[in-house]
């Protein structure tokens, strides 16, 4: 008797876990856009350290000439400067649709986007 009641709790444990991993390893839209985001401005700033590192000066992503960062950043509503020293990156985003936007900055001296403003 109690192997099958140690047994009926192994497959309850094992249906409670099925169901906690199917309801929580979704993403929903807005983290999937805040990483989305996230990673572009990570790539931004690591084509700006190789530049740099080759040329001695940032390059403008605006620049369409350039264009792979603009290609990343599609869908944002961003700015952007560069210069011999110092580059930054802002980019507005209304993520969960709240109609307020958060503000997100990388730079020079950044490795990943820093959040200025919660969204």
């Amino acid at each position: 008797m109690s192997v099958y009641r140690h047994l009926g709790t192994l497959l309850l444990l094992i249906a409670l876990i099925g169901l906690g991993i199917a309801k929580y390893s979704r993403v929903s839209p807005e983290t999937q856009r805040r990483l989305e985001l996230e990673t572009s401005l990570e790539q931004v700033c690591s084509l700006e350290q190789v530049y740099f590192q080759q040329h001695q000066r940032y390059f403008d992503p605006a620049d369409t000439t350039l264009g792979m960062p603009a290609y990343w950043l599609r869908g944002f509503h961003w700015e952007s400067r560069a210069g011999r020293h110092s580059f930054w990156v802002l980019v507005r985003a209304d993520l969960d649709g709240d109609g307020e936007e958060g503000i997100w900055r990388v730079d020079e001296q950044s490795r990943q986007g820093l959040v200025l403003v919660e969204d």
